[in-house]
């Protein structure tokens, strides 16, 4: 799956901030590097600026930074990514209307940032709480430090020989709705 990202849009919004520095940069992207590479997703990365006029790539395994250059937005490069990509098996992750409604009118779905960013985290924290020994998270809400308690001393609590999951499963749902679903599952 590839994964499109309007990228200052996610690192602002997560860090609440209107201001990125360049070391809060490399420390997300280098999250969702780690984050593409254990869940096999490829990630494009679109930010704006640059320090070319024209529009720049790298690559870092999975993940594929673009800065749209000083000339160009990000938004604009999203909205041809998405054109010439809408029969791909592509996503899009922004917060932004525009681009949002955009990739629906392509048939692309498109995930709100806070959306993208929970399963990112929830990808880390099954992972810290198989390597935490026999304990097995059987909630997908985010309380990082409700998890983090609960995992500080679990040295005497009785485990039980087998814990029991129950799904349930609401066929009242919609097809668009069963397919998003199905999309969030994959990230």
């Amino acid at each position: 799956m590839i994964i499109l990202i309007d990228a200052y849009n996610l690192i602002k919004q997560m860090l609440k901030t209107t201001s990125v520095t360049d070391d809060e940069k490399r420390a997300f992207i280098k999250e969702l590097k780690k984050y593409a590479t254990k869940r096999s997703h490829n990630l494009v990365l679109v930010f704006d600026g640059g320090f070319e006029s024209y529009i720049t790539k790298e690559n870092e395994g999975p993940v594929e930074i673009v800065y749209a250059g000083y000339k160009h937005s990000a938004d604009d490069y999203i909205k041809d990514y998405l054109a010439k990509s809408k029969n791909k098996n592509l996503i899009l992750v922004s917060s932004d209307i525009e681009l949002k409604d955009k990739a629906k009118s392509l048939g692309i779905e498109a995930f709100n940032v806070d959306e993208f960013y929970s399963k990112v985290k929830e990808s880390f924290q099954k992972e810290k709480i198989k390597l935490q020994g026999q304990i097995q998270k059987t909630s997908f809400t985010d309380d990082l430090e409700l998890d983090e308690l609960m995992l500080s001393d679990f040295s005497q609590i009785p485990f039980k020989d087998e814990v029991k999951v129950v799904v349930k499963n609401d066929n009242s749902l919609s097809k668009k709705d069963k397919k998003r679903d199905a999309i969030l599952k994959k990230l």
